[in-house]
């Protein structure tokens, strides 16, 4: 696994270094009549440097917890990390994707704003209802289906699972900074939660804490990392978060319902049963109005 993700971290590199590359080519093409370097400074100065970070602070903190926690821990993390992250990463890129493609409709429509508001609420009633369930059933579920050498993996995929939440959102919305010329600030960030994720795992492993209160510590702060960026894109944006919060207050509500049934099995299946139902008729509700912004 620490193999792998050296590999996985390397490719990312060298991918990120081939484009920038190639890019550049471009730019001081001697025959290209168009080309300004003040047109393209905020991309070689900002979103070059902090995609670099961007990949820097998803794979360092996995190198790091195999260094400090052992190949075991950190092979387990990187499992329940990439399972977890795989369906997520796809998700992301291709909402990313479609805001950078709509941006100069919606905003000639005056409609840009409102529309990241509804994606940003969409999301957060996809995600977080069923990421605080998915609590109680990851630890089995990997053990079920990968079996039960990977028991380990599945305790920290539940730990892990409801900051990879958030990261998704933030994932997704974080190329309105790029558009809205926000790189600066993306760039400062990206700094930011490389620098404080990597610090939280030191600390941790300084204070010679259990290795699972050393990456609650690291998930935690993680979730407050992305949390803040999440609230860096909103106000840059003009997004209101009223219905973010309420969403997860609602996941974290469900959560909290949920563990105190823990021990009447009857009543726990019947409430999660409730908590499914309700998130599915709001996530109904909320699918309508995405496709209004699909158009």
């Amino acid at each position: 696994m620490a193999i792998g993700q050296i590999l996985g971290f390397i490719y990312s590199v060298t991918y990120l270094f081939q484009k920038n590359i190639n890019f550049f080519k471009e730019i001081f093409k001697l025959n290209n009549t168009n080309y300004k370097i003040s047109t393209y400074k905020r991309y070689i100065l900002y979103d070059s440097v902090g995609a670099g970070f961007s990949v820097i602070a998803n794979h360092l903190p996995t190198l790091f917890i195999s260094a400090i926690l052992g190949a075991n821990f950190g092979g387990s993390y990187y499992m329940a990390y990439r399972v977890l992250m795989l369906p997520i990463s796809v998700i992301s890129i291709s909402i990313s994707q479609f805001i950078s493609s709509k941006y100069f409709e919606w905003k000639i429509n005056g409609v840009y704003h409102d529309n990241l508001k509804k994606i940003l609420n969409f999301m957060s009633i996809l995600v977080f209802i069923p990421s605080f369930l998915a609590i109680f059933i990851l630890p089995d579920l990997f053990s079920y289906i990968l079996g039960s050498n990977w028991a380990l993996a599945g305790r920290i995929a539940a730990i892990c699972i409801i900051w990879i939440a958030i990261k998704f959102i933030f994932d997704s919305l974080i190329i309105t900074l790029s558009l809205d010329k926000g790189q600066k600030i993306a760039l400062i960030f990206q700094i930011f939660l490389t620098f404080i994720r990597i610090l939280s795992l030191w600390v941790g492993w300084k204070l010679n804490l259990d290795y699972f209160y050393i990456i609650k510590i690291f998930c935690y702060v993680s979730l407050f990392s992305y949390f803040s960026g999440i609230l860096i894109i909103s106000y840059v944006e003009k997004i209101r978060l009223y219905e973010f919060i309420e969403n997860f207050l609602i996941g974290l509500v469900s959560y909290i319902l949920i563990y105190i049934s823990l021990e009447k099995l009857f009543f726990m299946y019947f409430l999660m049963f409730l908590i499914f139902l309700f998130w599915f008729l709001r996530l109904r509700t909320s699918v309508i109005i995405f496709k209004e912004v699909l158009r």
